[in-house]
């Protein structure tokens, strides 16, 4: 059984590589608008929209994933449980 830090650690990990992807994906969805704009004909403009489209979504739903695994987490072993403190 892993402790209760660890635990904590890996929904963190999950929340925070959710994030991460989210931030790239907003990113390449203004990358995506900007060339559909200056090129509407461009098919690759709307490949980039529609695939950043999809990382923005399923980025956004692994986010909540890992919010409602960390209300589970501490509503099981209580508020702040596994957190590290500052030395």
């Amino acid at each position: 059984m892993t402790s209760l830090i660890q635990q904590r650690i890996a929904i963190e990990r999950l929340r925070t590589l959710a994030l991460l992807g989210l931030s790239i994906g907003v990113a390449a969805m203004l990358v995506a608008i900007f060339v559909t704009l200056t090129d509407i004909g461009s098919w690759s403009g709307w490949a980039l929209l529609a695939g950043s489209v999809a990382v923005v979504s399923v980025n956004i739903a692994a986010y909540l994933r890992a919010q409602r695994q960390l209300h589970g987490f501490e509503a099981e072993h209580g508020h702040g449980a596994g957190s590290q403190r500052d030395l």
